[in-house]
């Protein structure tokens, strides 16, 4: 049920990667706020899949502690295994994927 996902629903409706900081702050998940307090990590990040151009669903990475000098870095390679996972989903039979 999505409405205990407020970050996937706002990357669905936006269609792009979304940085969590401080999840503890975060005004986007403060609806789920209560189910995140014994959560071991501070920093979330969603990136979109999509299969065929429509939302299929996210690639998510948390991380213990948001280090800034790394996260364009990671946003970006986050954002590169999203889009060759949309397209394994899309193409599962094509010969790149084969063994």
């Amino acid at each position: 049920d999505l409405k205990n996902y407020p970050e996937i629903v706002a990357v669905k409706n936006s269609s792009r990667s979304l940085i969590i900081p401080n999840i503890r702050t975060s005004d986007i998940l403060a609806p789920v706020q209560a189910k995140l307090q014994q959560t071991p990590f501070e920093t979330i990040i969603l990136f979109p899949v999509h299969k065929q151009g429509r939302f299929f669903g996210v690639l998510t990475l948390r991380m213990e502690q948001k280090d800034s000098l790394d996260m364009s870095y990671i946003e970006k390679f986050g954002e590169v295994c999203s889009h060759i996972l949309g397209l394994t989903i899309a193409h599962p039979d094509h010969h790149v994927f084969r063994e």
